[in-house]
């Protein structure tokens, strides 16, 4: 199967694991669906790096993880949807650490594939991508330090969002010029 083929399902995954819209607490773009996209790839993608490999073992569950994410109930007493309890907590921790291991060899897969095929600047370009992906996950984090300030975590919120949507579009587009790129 032809790469470019194998890489439009990382590119619809990330869209998938990057925004979360919801409606009346049901999520429009599961997460859990990105990451069987991810895992689609991985398996393909799997004899090309070692990257590749150690991302489809992390990124098995993350699939069922991510399936709670689904559905959370409104909280009319928060200012944005978080995942109540201990539980949910930890689950939000457990899913962004994962995430952030498969998303870290995915990008290293992708920066060893394009650069041994000469393609240096691309290779550049997934390790940049890998550190705004980084760096968002770490804002969303940093959310429940804001937690005793509404106000402040709201606006915070608000940035990061817009921030999240602006980084997934320019992920996508670099998982096109790697579709047209690798071979």
């Amino acid at each position: 199967m032809p790469i470019a083929s194998v890489l439009t399902h990382f590119y619809w995954g990330f869209l998938l694991i990057l925004l979360d819209f919801r409606l009346q607490g049901v999520t429009i773009l599961p997460a859990f669906i990105g990451y069987i996209l991810f895992a689609i790839a991985l398996g393909r993608l799997v004899e090309r790096s070692e990257h590749f490999r150690a991302a489809q073992k992390f990124n098995l569950p993350l699939i069922f993880l991510s399936i709670p994410s689904v559905y959370q109930p409104q909280q009319h007493t928060q200012p944005v949807d978080m995942p109540l309890g201990i539980f949910g907590i930890l689950l939000f921790i457990a899913v962004t650490l994962l995430s952030l291991v498969v998303v870290y060899h995915i990008f290293m897969g992708l920066k060893e594939l394009s650069e041994s095929q000469g393609l240096e600047a691309l290779g550049e370009e997934a390790e940049l991508r890998w550190k705004q992906f980084l760096g968002i996950k770490l804002a969303g984090l940093f959310v429940f330090v804001l937690m005793p300030v509404p106000v402040v975590m709201f606006f915070f919120v608000i940035g990061v969002l817009i921030l999240t949507i602006v980084l997934t579009v320019v992920i996508m587009q670099f998982i096109s010029k790697c579709q047209n790129a690798l071979v």
